[in-house]
């Protein structure tokens, strides 16, 4: 009964796994179209980063978020908003951050291409923030009142050093365990 149970709940980790991210939406900073790429080695060069994000069931038609560098990396940085995306106010590096509106967006979109010149190897993070007047890392459903909800960051950037994807608190030992007692 034990086996059948851990098989069904197996199972059931890997449906949920490979769907979409469903009732949540995340963004990432990925320096490849594909979205694997999550950190750059090197300096005296160029690197494109892109943040991405997934929309929620929702869809995404507004956006508010920082973006920063933890760390001592000297680089000089530009960005270049979406041409898909809409309005836009404040500064995605300076001050409070940035706010976007856009048309629907119900799936995976990039709303920044960022591009960084690393003029040190000091080891340092690219990281998506919270907005800095409102507090929160945020988007905007597409319905009629735009119903925010957490736009979760999904990883950390390297600019030489290797980007960091957080881990969930649940693994397969912890769920054996339950099962065991």
């Amino acid at each position: 009964m034990k086996k059948v149970l851990m098989m069904v709940i197996g199972l059931s980790m890997l449906a949920t796994s490979a769907s979409a991210f469903g009732p949540m939406a995340y963004g990432g900073l990925y320096s490849d179209e594909a979205r694997t790429v999550i950190e750059y080695m090197g300096t005296m060069s160029y690197v494109d980063v892109k943040l991405w994000i997934n929309p929620s069931d929702n869809g995404v038609s507004v956006m508010q978020y920082k973006l920063d560098i933890e760390g001592a990396a000297t680089v000089f940085a530009t960005a270049t908003k979406n041409p898909d995306m809409g309005f836009s106010s404040g500064d995605l590096w300076q001050g409070d951050g940035i706010q976007i509106s856009c048309p629907c967006q119900p799936d995976w979109f990039w709303s920044e291409n960022l591009n960084f010149f690393v003029m040190n190897d000091a080891p340092s993070y690219i990281v998506l923030l919270p907005h800095g007047l409102y507090g929160l890392c945020e988007v905007g459903g597409c319905d009629a009142l735009k119903t925010l909800e957490p736009l979760n960051p999904i990883n950390k950037f390297g600019l030489n050093t290797l980007g960091i994807v957080p881990n969930e608190t649940s693994t397969w030992g912890a769920i054996k365990s339950l099962i065991n007692e």
